[in-house]
Formats: structure tokens, C-alpha cells, sequence
């Protein structure tokens, strides 16, 4: 298992241990669950900046030509993913057996241990959406509640909004 994945990249590139190295490409560096404090205060800029429009943020932090006020809305979004990610945690902890929430628990983790630089919270909304237990508990949560229908709702207008700002090539969240 992992001699293998030691042995192909060290014999194809020279670099054995670029397994562990990769992240730097993305902007990424471990900083165990520093994603949180970054997260929050990059929403936190985001904030400042769409409430006093050209304080903030350097020109050069945008990319690709995406509007300031579309950065801004896309990290205080995240940020509310993120709370969102840590209540589902909770949730399966409150709900589930041990081991689920620990898988819950360490699948959130990771993202939230390699952020990038400029954008910390990149790529959590495909971490979050696979780690099972979060769903497992929010169905059971919602069921309880009788708040399915507004749930399915919810995260049928979420998913209209992410295709078509992936689609237009506005921001991939």
C-alpha cells in the first residue's frame, strides 16, 4: 500500500515523497484546523468589504476577473458551510454511534487542516458533501423535526445557485 505509493512518484519524478508535498502546488500548508480562524477571517474581510466597498482586499487578490463582491459573498457563504459542517458534527455525535462521529469529526478536520492561502476554506463543500454521517444526522434531525421538505428545498435552490456560478466560470466553490 503505501511503499507503492512511495515507489511510483519516487521512480517517475525522482521525488518519493511528493505524496506528502503536493498541497504546497495549491497554496496549501498544514496548519492543523487553522481553516476555522482563516475561514472566519476571511468572511470577516468579506463583510467589511461589501459594507465599505474598496476597503479590504487588494486587486490583486481576485482572480480571473471575478467581481470583489462575488468574492466576498462566496467566503461569508463558506463560513456559514463551515458552521454549518461543525452543528452536523454535533449532531452526529449527539446521534449516532462513536465511531460514525469520529468518522464525521476527522473527515471535517482534514480541509480544515490544509487551507490555502488565499482562500482557506477552498474545496470544503466537496469534503463536507461525502462525509455520510453529517447527512445520516441531519436526515434524522429533519425527520424528527418534520422539516424534510424545507431541507430538500434548501439544498435544491444551493445547487442551483453552485451550478450556475460553476457553469458561468463565476467561482467554483
Amino acid at each position: 500500500g503505501l511503499v507503492a505509493y512511495v515507489l511510483y512518484p519516487g521512480l517517475s519524478t525522482g521525488d518519493p515523497f511528493s505524496l506528502f508535498t503536493a498541497q504546497a502546488a495549491w497554496g496549501r500548508a498544514f496548519v492543523p484546523l487553522g481553516g476555522i480562524a482563516l475561514g472566519l477571517w476571511s468572511a470577516v474581510q468579506g463583510a467589511f468589504e461589501l459594507l465599505v466597498p474598496g476597503i479590504g482586499r487588494s486587486s490583486a487578490s481576485f482572480a480571473h476577473g471575478v467581481s470583489p463582491e462575488l468574492i466576498s459573498l462566496r467566503d461569508i457563504a463558506m463560513l456559514g458551510f463551515l458552521a454549518g459542517g461543525i452543528w452536523l458534527c454535533h449532531e452526529a455525535a449527539r446521534r449516532l454511534q462513536p465511531a460514525y462521529a469520529a468518522y464525521a469529526v476527522c473527515g471535517f478536520a482534514l480541509p480544515l487542516s490544509v487551507p490555502a492561502g488565499s482562500f482557506p476554506l477552498m474545496s470544503l463543500l466537496r469534503f463536507e458533501f461525502v462525509i455520510f454521517p453529517l447527512w445520516i444526522a441531519l436526515a434524522l434531525w429533519a425527520h424528527e423535526r418534520r422539516r424534510v421538505r424545507q431541507i430538500l428545498w434548501l439544498f435544491g435552490a444551493l445547487l442551483a445557485i453552485v451550478s450556475a456560478l460553476f457553469a458561468g466560470w463565476g467561482l467554483a466553490p
